[in-house]
């Protein structure tokens, strides 16, 4: 592999059963040395010159051109996330550029392009200016409705770039946060936080983004009969205000928002809403299949 990888242990949430640690791995300053463990690999395709990597430098010299590829993960997915990246990075190499481009367009732009809003003129002056241009100008009084109706498309963006079927949900932050530790963890807020995330979902027809939401509640369904056996003394499923990637579903924080225990019947609700906006019987059938003691778990607990 031509390129470089770094990782380091993070301190935001306890893993329940974090892998061993290499020696290798990079510590940073003022953080904990447990948590979350991540990888970033890059892999370098050159036309041409030479490529050394060495320590924290990665130098390509007289190439006519440079592909750069990649990836990161986190022992949230295994235990080995160096591995998982040096899998990813193969598997993206196989394929060329244009083709690794054209198939991220085509998927991306069959959701993206569905809506189409447009407030005042269809065309403007201020259309041909860069967005923090505009931004500048409509803080300063300037009527610009168009910025409104691509920043309506920004929050599609958001929601669309970070759920998927086979993704974790949109967290607190998103997966853009810079920070080794951010606030609350980056984790969900499930008494009103998460659900927001995914108001636009069903009404912005970003229906597929849903399936992230789903993972969540799959994820911490097994703690959430164990918190409602052992912490009320009932059947079903309950989730507090908040949870995390691994599934926690205790009660955190003050008495005030901590002892609130309908996080798991709130997003139950999103997977009837799935439904109730495409009218699919068929995935209702499935979802009643998969996930049916979620669902009568989050309505009697």
């Amino acid at each position: 592999m031509n390129g470089t990888h770094s990782e380091a242990p993070r301190g935001a949430t306890q893993c329940p059963n974090p892998p061993p640690q290499p020696e290798d791995r990079t510590s940073y300053e003022g953080e904990a040395s447990t948590g979350v463990s991540f990888t970033g690999a890059v892999r370098v395709e050159t036309k041409g010159g030479t490529i050394n990597a060495e320590n924290n430098e990665l130098a390509v010299k007289g190439a006519s051109e440079a592909t750069l590829i990649f990836t990161a993960s986190t022992d949230r997915r295994g235990p080995d996330p160096d591995k998982l990246c040096r899998e990813q990075l193969q598997r993206a190499a196989r394929r060329s550029y244009r083709e690794l481009l054209a198939r991220h367009t085509s998927d991306f732009h069959a959701i993206a392009a569905r809506v189409r809003l447009q407030l005042g003129p269809a065309k403007s002056d201020a259309d041909n200016l860069p967005t923090d241009t505009r931004l500048k100008r409509f803080q300063q009084g300037a009527d610009d409705q168009g910025l409104l109706a691509l920043y309506f498309q920004y929050g599609r963006y958001l929601l669309q770039s970070s759920s998927r079927e086979n993704s974790l949900a949109a967290n607190l932050q998103g997966k853009w946060s810079e920070k080794l530790s951010p606030s609350w963890g980056s984790k969900y807020t499930i008494n009103i936080n998460t659900e927001m995330n995914y108001w636009p979902a069903e009404t912005c027809n970003l229906a597929e983004t849903v399936g992230g939401l789903y993972n969540l509640i799959q994820n911490f369904s097994e703690s959430g009969h164990r918190t409602a056996r052992e912490m009320y003394g009932t059947g079903g499923l309950v989730a507090h205000h908040n949870t995390d990637g691994w599934g926690d579903t205790e009660p955190i924080d003050g008495v005030g928002s901590g002892i609130w225990p309908f996080g798991a019947a709130w997003l139950s609700l999103s997977l009837w809403d799935h439904y109730d906006f495409s009218r699919d019987e068929q995935y209702l059938r499935e979802v009643s299949r998969r996930v049916d003691l979620i669902l009568t778990g989050a309505s009697t607990g």
